[in-house]
């Protein structure tokens, strides 16, 4: 339990969404997994559960898993209350300078202009905070193990159950190629990249952005030789700048490694183009207060840093570049921000 919350709150708050998903699944192995934490940590919580109530809840010797009568008296009449207890705690907190803990998982892509000016922007909420940085399937991994309150990522996780998710960004992948290839500046297509005469450059399977292009080119039937697979986009981009071969990349790992475009070409992605989105998830039972202000944060950041870099890089992605607008928490081109700070200010500079 957090040093911040009360016994009656940490029971609240950890507890009653456990026993919705027992009574929903009937095992243990199901909820724990459902709800992102080990099957070992549920069995303690609910002990201390139920050592603080001097009744059982869960009638252990049935199989499937049922709760006691007890168990679905308290479930009756706090489930409801599920959504809104935590928000109002958090309020409370807040309005008493309370400070949190944060486990908070960025995607690697993020981790150069957005991770540090994050944490730097809510420092004043937190007690302490830990940053693991990866690919989307090594943060699920990590949350799922209960490493982590927070992550960003860029699979929805539609199949996680008692979480938040929020979008925060799509991005349109893009063409790189040696620059001693002689292409046309424009409506590259994908024959073109088939017959040019040096191979595709693709991440692993092991990663999010391999598995997601791996899925697109087979959907699509595009056939190409793919020479070389890596773990990152480091090393990928290495490989383009030495001649190797070329490849599909995603802007905001690009954005991070500028220093390879001496000798590397960006161009727009042959059509169908192949997105990204990028979303924010967390427990339902980690602190609302805190997750919106990474939200907003983020949200911010991406506005005001990557978009605009993405946009130096690549001016005709401007329409097809989604970010989420803090004030509405609605998808919004990039071009209609640039628009809106033309009307403010006259004029609209993108950060490189």
């Amino acid at each position: 339990m957090s040093p911040t919350q009360s016994p009656r709150s940490y029971l609240i708050t950890d507890t009653i969404d456990l026993l919705i998903q027992l009574e929903r699944t009937h095992s243990f192995t199901e909820a724990s997994m459902s709800l992102g934490i080990s099957q070992s940590m549920a069995s303690r919580k609910l002990s201390a559960f139920e050592d603080s109530l001097g009744c059982t809840v869960i009638d252990r010797s049935s199989r499937p898993v049922r709760l006691t009568p007890e168990g679905r008296r308290i479930l009756k009449s706090l489930a409801p209350l599920v959504d809104t207890i935590p928000e109002l705690l958090d309020s409370l907190r807040a309005e008493n300078l309370i400070r949190r803990e944060l486990r908070l998982g960025i995607l690697d892509s993020f981790t150069r202009d957005i991770c540090a000016k994050l944490i730097k922007t809510i420092d004043q909420q937190l007690k302490h905070c830990s940053v693991l940085s990866g690919t989307s399937d090594h943060l699920q991994s990590r949350f799922r193990s209960d490493e982590l309150d927070i992550f960003v990522s860029s699979d929805p996780c539609f199949n996680f159950d008692n979480v938040r998710r929020k979008f925060l960004y799509n991005e349109p992948s893009l063409l790189v190629y040696p620059a001693s290839m002689e292409f046309p500046e424009k409506n590259i297509e994908w024959s073109t990249l088939q017959f040019c005469g040096i191979p595709f450059i693709g991440l692993s399977n092991g990663s999010g952005g391999g598995k997601l292009f791996d899925n697109f080119i087979l959907s699509h039937n595009i056939p190409i030789c793919q020479k070389y697979k890596v773990d990152g986009v480091c090393v990928l981009l290495e490989l383009v700048n030495e001649g190797m071969g070329w490849s599909i990349v995603r802007p905001a790992g690009l954005v991070q490694h500028k220093k390879f475009l001496n000798n590397i070409k960006v161009a727009p992605m042959p059509k169908p183009l192949l997105s990204r989105e990028v979303y924010l998830i967390s427990k339902k039972s980690f602190s609302y207060e805190l997750y919106q202000s990474v939200y907003f944060s983020l949200a911010q950041l991406i506005r005001d840093i990557l978009a605009p870099k993405t946009i130096a890089l690549a001016p005709w992605l401007k329409d097809d570049l989604l970010i989420v607008d803090p004030a509405t928490e609605k998808k919004k081109p990039f071009s209609e921000f640039i628009a809106d700070q033309k009307d403010e200010i006259g004029c609209y500079k993108a950060i490189s």
